[in-house]
């Protein structure tokens, strides 16, 4: 009875499922549109422009540089991918108990929290498909740029990025509505806290919590699926980069 299950919301919504089918047929297809291009390419490929849009440091023509889109976009795949799998899918203890669940309401606290993080698994998996739209736009621009030998990404690029925040403000907002509030109140003052700011409790079926200060939400650092999440979203932050960084400077 005490053992671990995977818990999972009553259904993925028709909106988070199309938002995945479409990231995943944008992916192939910057994939094989860079893979079409690669050889008409010229060998030497400008990586920085100066004043201008005058190339100032060039690189030798490579798979690792010309699919650099497509890296990027793996990476937010595998970032947004993580977080909406751990919001959508979770383990949570069969008989999990929390000090603030009234007796006899956990199955229902279970089933509101569940409707929560199905709505924040799909403002995640929008969030997905929206930047890694851009980043299909991105590439479409970068290999015309090299083609030219030099100029600048152009005023298309510039209002996709500009489209690309307007909707990540509206997913946002529309997924802040549907998300709402909590069921219940975690105590401010209870012994879960620990720093003043951590969240610590193991029998709280709950992924995020509300905040101490009572704006926004925070992570149960007491579920593993917390600290997998930070620990993703940490290593891709820091390690993408640097890779990055590597490559164009080989």
């Amino acid at each position: 009875p005490g053992a671990d299950r995977l818990h999972r919301p009553a259904r993925v919504s028709r909106t988070t499922a199309i938002a995945i089918t479409l990231t995943l047929m944008v992916m192939a297809g910057t994939g094989g549109f860079l893979f079409e291009r690669f050889s008409r390419l010229p060998p030497m490929l400008p990586v920085h422009l100066g004043r201008g849009g005058i190339p100032d440091r060039w690189a030798l023509r490579s798979w690792p540089l010309v699919m650099m889109p497509v890296f990027i976009q793996l990476a937010l795949a595998i970032i947004f991918g993580s977080i909406t799998a751990i919001l959508l899918w979770r383990a949570t203890p069969a008989a999990a108990k929390t000090d603030e669940v009234p007796h006899g309401q956990e199955t229902s606290y279970r089933h509101a929290d569940d409707q929560r993080m199905g709505a924040a698994g799909e403002a995640v998996a929008l969030l997905a498909f929206v930047w890694i739209a851009f980043q299909g736009l991105a590439a479409v621009r970068v290999v015309r740029l090299w083609e030219g030998g030099g100029g600048n990404l152009g005023s298309i690029y510039a209002l996709g990025l500009l489209t690309a925040i307007v909707l990540s403000v509206v997913i946002a907002t529309r997924g802040i509505a549907a998300i709402g509030r909590a069921p219940v109140h975690v105590a401010a003052d209870g012994p879960h806290w620990r720093l003043n700011v951590l969240y610590v409790n193991s029998a709280d079926p709950a992924l995020f919590v509300p905040a101490r200060g009572g704006v926004g939400y925070t992570l149960n650092f007491g579920r593993r699926a917390a600290v997998v999440l930070l620990a993703a979203v940490l290593l891709i932050g820091v390690g993408l980069p640097i890779v990055i960084i590597r490559l164009l400077t080989r």
